[in-house]
C-alpha cells in the first residue's frame, strides 16, 4: 500500500464534456472531502492536489509518489500507447489506487486495454432522467456494512457498461431503461479502483447521499 505517498492526482480534461460548471462544483466537493477523509486519517499525511488537463499528460508521469488518483474526464479521441497504459497498470498492481466519476469509461474509444483497467467500457445512455440508486445487497465495496445509503433518487444519465469479469457491484440504478450497474470496485493486483457513473449535472455533486458515497468510496481507497 502507498501509505506514506502524498499526492492526489486528478486528471480533470479540458473538454466541454463534462461542462466547465460540473468540473467546478465537481472540484468544491473533492477539496472538501479529501480534507475530510485525511483529517481523519491517523497518519495525517500533508496532501498535495496536483491537476493534469489530459489523459496522455498523466499517463506519461512516474507515478511512485501517487497515493491516490482521482479521473473525472472524457477524451474519447485518445489513444493511449500500450507503454501508456502499462504504466497504469503498474501502478494499480503494486497498490495503487483510482477514484473514477462518470465519463472515463467512456473514453479512449481505440483502445479498450484501458476502459478495461476501470472495470467497464461505455455502451451508451438514454436520455437525462430520475432513477433509483440501491446498494446491492452484501456488496463488498466501500460503504459502511452496518450502516448502508438508503434508496434515494438522482437525476442524470444512467449509464450502461460492458463490464470485466470479476467486478464487485456496489450500487445500481433503475429506471424505466432498465438497471444498470451504478458503482463497482475493480481490483487490479494489489490496486483498486472505485467507479460512480453520474456526474453530467451540477446538482449530483450537490447530493447530500452522493456526498456520502463519493466520502465512504474516498475512505476506503485512501485507509
Amino acid at each position: 500500500m502507498r501509505q506514506a505517498h502524498k499526492i492526489v492526482r486528478v486528471i480533470l480534461g479540458n473538454s466541454d464534456h463534462p461542462s466547465l460548471e460540473v468540473r467546478l462544483a465537481f472540484m468544491h466537493l473533492l477539496r472538501k472531502l479529501l480534507a475530510q477523509v485525511f483529517a481523519y486519517s491517523l497518519l495525517r499525511p500533508q496532501v498535495r492536489l496536483k491537476v493534469d488537463r489530459s489523459l496522455v499528460d498523466f499517463l506519461d508521469r512516474d507515478l511512485w509518489d501517487t497515493r491516490l488518483v482521482v479521473m473525472f474526464f472524457h477524451e474519447p479521441w485518445t489513444e493511449p500507447t500500450p507503454l501508456q497504459v502499462q504504466n497504469l497498470r503498474s501502478y494499480l498492481e503494486t497498490g495503487g489506487q483510482i477514484l473514477c466519476v462518470h465519463s472515463p469509461t467512456a473514453s479512449c474509444k481505440k483502445n479498450p486495454d484501458f476502459t478495461a483497467l476501470l472495470g467497464g467500457t461505455f455502451l451508451g445512455h438514454g436520455p437525462i432522467g430520475t432513477f433509483r440508486v440501491s446498494r446491492v445487497s452484501g456488496a463488498p465495496g466501500a460503504s459502511l456494512p452496518n450502516h448502508p445509503l438508503e434508496p434515494f433518487d438522482l437525476t442524470d444519465e444512467l449509464y450502461t457498461h460492458r463490464l470485466e469479469p470479476g467486478i464487485q457491484v456496489e450500487y445500481t440504478g433503475s429506471s424505466d431503461q432498465g438497471t444498470h450497474a451504478l458503482a463497482w470496485v475493480h481490483r487490479v493486483g494489489d490496486g483498486r479502483v472505485y467507479y460512480f457513473s453520474p456526474g453530467h449535472l451540477v446538482p449530483t455533486f450537490r447530493s447530500r447521499r452522493v456526498r456520502i458515497l463519493l466520502r465512504r468510496a474516498l475512505s476506503s481507497l485512501v485507509s
